[in-house]
């Protein structure tokens, strides 16, 4: 018995090369998916660069207007130490026309007040207020002894 060898069909065999198997396909669609993700990243990282610089020139302008801000706000303070010199005090009233005050007179002791009961010390006679707050010269009307009469009860 010879051996016989099965007849292999011509036109199955043509459609094999033509259609492409599931192992090409999967290659080829994962070598197009790396593709596809690597221009998405790149132009991602594109984006994110550009994003980037703008937010760097507007932090370099707020930087640049917070400084001329600051030297505005200096020269302020300059002027207002300048204008609250005593020099400048002393000219600019000089302009408005004040002039040097007459003396106040200042009260730098107090008699010794009695002491009440149930307290540290009785509250002073109006008399003695009234010459606190009465300079001497208003007083030149009223005679002494008014004054010490008001003082005594």
């Amino acid at each position: 018995m010879a051996s016989q060898s099965l007849p292999v069909p011509v036109q199955a065999h043509k459609q094999s090369r033509t259609q492409p198997s599931v192992h090409s396909l999967s290659l080829r669609a994962a070598c197009i998916a790396f593709v596809a993700i690597v221009i998405l990243f790149r132009w991602l990282h594109l984006i994110v660069s550009l994003q980037v610089a703008s937010t760097d020139r507007q932090i370099q302008i707020s930087n640049d207007e917070l400084a001329k801000f600051e030297r505005a706000n200096a020269a302020l303070l300059y002027s207002i130490a300048e204008a609250s010199s005593p020099r400048s005090l002393s000219e600019r009233s000089k302009e408005l026309g004040y002039g040097p005050q007459a003396p106040a007179y200042v009260v730098t002791h107090l008699p010794m007040l009695p002491v009440g009961e149930g307290s540290i010390a009785a509250p002073p006679a109006e008399g003695i207020l009234a010459d606190l707050v009465t300079p001497p010269s208003a007083q030149s009307g009223v005679s002494q002894e008014s004054a010490q009469a008001q003082v005594s009860p």
